[in-house]
């Protein structure tokens, strides 16, 4: 068995604890090895009590909470002003990623990320945009604002959206309309979009 000091060239840039136990250690050892990696500064824990660890002997080729989540988080569907971006239906870089996950699920905390816990009958629902971003799923854009009207329509009222002329108001509003019931409680404070110019 490798000793201590080399099993950590051997794990990921971001790793759990657990993988330790997965290559031959006892929790008890797994935890007293990592534990030392941190006071050597060689690993960081990430993501509060998670278990989480980045291994700062290797360098990062892709953002840490990329990183992380397509690892830990396969299934997790941008949504919110990211996908607004992506689609080209709002101006800008957004300064978070809002990422939809299951309700019950409690992922780690990462500084840029925020999350948007839906219900199973939400998630069957919705439609996902063609294309991926950051290795990630993507709520399709209308979906995404329907999803922002029900939960952050104070953002909605004031962002400088540009829908495509081809997109109903009317239909966006209907389907966060049809949403709100799938929530984990009520959320009901719907407002319609502006385009560029119209009043609210």
């Amino acid at each position: 068995m490798a000793q201590p000091k080399d099993r950590l060239k051997d794990l990921p840039p971001i790793f759990h604890w657990r993988d330790l136990v997965d290559g031959g250690s006892t929790p008890g050892a797994a935890r007293v090895t990592v534990s030392r990696w941190v006071k050597q500064e060689r690993v960081e824990p990430i993501g509060g009590m998670s278990g989480l660890y980045r291994n700062v002997t290797l360098e990062l080729n892709s953002p840490l909470w990329a990183e992380v989540f397509r690892r830990y988080l396969p299934n997790a569907i941008v949504a919110g002003r990211a996908a607004l971006q992506h689609a080209g239906w709002l101006c800008g870089d957004a300064d978070t990623v809002d990422l939809v996950v299951p309700l019950k699920m409690r992922p780690p905390q990462l500084d840029g990320v925020e999350y948007r816990h839906r219900t199973r009958a939400w998630l069957q629902q919705i439609a996902l945009s063609d294309h991926q971003l950051y290795g990630f799923s993507v709520l399709a854009p209308e979906y995404a604002l329907a999803d922002l009207l029900v939960t952050d329509a104070a953002w909605v009222s004031t962002a400088q959206l540009q829908i495509p002329e081809q997109i109903s108001l009317s239909d966006i509003r209907d389907l966060a309309g049809a949403l709100a019931p799938l929530y984990s409680r009520a959320q009901t404070h719907i407002v319609s979009p502006r385009r560029d110019g119209e009043r609210m």
